[in-house]
């Protein structure tokens, strides 16, 4: 296996990663039950792996269309709002939050980007607040991109995250913000997804985490997810309902 860089990307703003060069603990005890080709890992065996793990290219092209339902807690609010995403290809994405009756919806489609109260008056999305919902996007997504194969990925290593063994990784996207992706050793799954996002001169580190994954449509959902920046947490998102490949007007996104 390569080298260990001591590069653990959801440590930003935490300084709790325990990140460590598993090649020199192979005789610990702990190890006994990692796959043989934990050892010889590289960028394009995890993400062959990765896309296994949520039903190959198959089974994640056929989700490429959501809907789902639950619900989130707002940490500053300390409320918890019913909330729905719809996924499209191309890129769209609306998210709906009902706010006392009403739904306050954020809806990606290029410049036509916006966020408003149904209804109600609306306003183009963009900056800092474009970029989050972009990278919504690719998080929620995360499998889809690896699938279709448009970036440059690199190995960096194994760590320790929240207990469980990850693989690392690094991908590269042109004209898009490095992602950091955290890979679960034993399952192949998702687990962490952080970005650095630059605006106005300053970084903002944001991540995505995601656990109590579910079989739908033949791919693998999380139906939680965990949305940080700087290191702390601002939402939590939970899922009860997934309808794939939903019937959805160009209305929705418009």
């Amino acid at each position: 296996m390569a080298s260990l860089l001591l590069f653990a990307p959801h440590a930003h703003g935490s300084g709790s990663a325990d990140v460590r060069d598993w090649t020199k603990e192979e005789e610990k005890p702990s190890t006994g039950n990692l796959p043989p080709e934990f050892f010889s890992a590289d960028a394009a065996s995890v993400i062959a792996r990765v896309i296994e793990a949520y039903g190959g290219h198959g089974g994640i092209a056929a989700s490429e269309s959501m809907f789902a339902k639950g619900r989130m807690f707002d940490v500053a609010d300390e409320k918890y709002y019913t909330y729905m995403y719809y996924l499209a290809p191309g890129g769209l994405l609306r998210t709906d939050m009902v706010v006392g009756g009403r739904t306050d919806m954020q809806v990606l489609n290029g410049w036509r980007s916006f966020h408003g109260i149904q209804g109600m008056a609306r306003y183009k999305i963009k900056g800092l607040e474009l970029e989050e919902l972009r990278l919504k996007r690719t998080c929620m997504t995360i499998a889809l991109l690896l699938s279709k194969g448009s970036y440059g990925a690199s190995y960096l290593g194994s760590a320790s995250h929240g207990g469980r063994l990850v693989y690392a990784l690094m991908i590269e996207r042109k004209d898009k913000p490095v992602l950091g992706v955290d890979v679960d050793v034993k399952t192949g799954l998702v687990l962490n997804v952080t970005a650095r996002l630059e605006h106005e001169g300053e970084t903002f580190p944001v991540e995505w985490r995601f656990g109590d994954y579910v079989s739908v449509n033949s791919t693998m959902l999380p139906k939680k997810a965990f949305h940080m920046r700087d290191g702390v947490l601002v939402e939590r998102f939970e899922f009860f309902r997934f309808s794939p490949n939903p019937a959805m007007s160009d209305s929705l996104f418009q």
